[in-house]
């Protein structure tokens, strides 16, 4: 697989308060090359929704539109939460994605 210039998301939990991290699920891959996929990243509090911003991402309205990708973990690994996420009016250069909020339960993203 040739996955060169595209971003991922690589998501770690401390194990039980200590020095120790143990990996969370696989890795969470970008679609395209250069697209900033993990540019803003926002995690629920209870660490369980992820959202993933990919601000140089082009759609057939708009290069560099951007995106936000929304992920849940599902017991074992990742899963995407609907599709993708992009700008209303989208425009070229407009970088929607380049910042990320997220609401405490995971259910609003900015």
């Amino acid at each position: 697989e040739n996955d060169v210039g595209v971003g991922r998301a690589v998501i770690y939990r401390q194990v039980d308060g200590g020095d120790a991290w143990q990996r969370l699920g696989g890795d969470i891959v970008g679609q395209n090359a250069f697209d900033s996929f993990g540019a803003a990243l926002a995690l629920s509090d209870d660490g369980n929704v992820l959202a993933i911003g990919a601000p140089e991402h082009g759609t057939c309205d708009g290069d560099s539109s951007g995106s936000i990708s929304v992920y849940t973990f599902e017991g074992t690994d990742w899963q995407q939460t609907g599709s993708s996420l992009s700008n209303i009016e989208p425009a070229e250069g407009a970088e929607y994605g380049f910042a990320v909020a997220m609401s405490a339960d995971g259910r609003r993203v900015v």
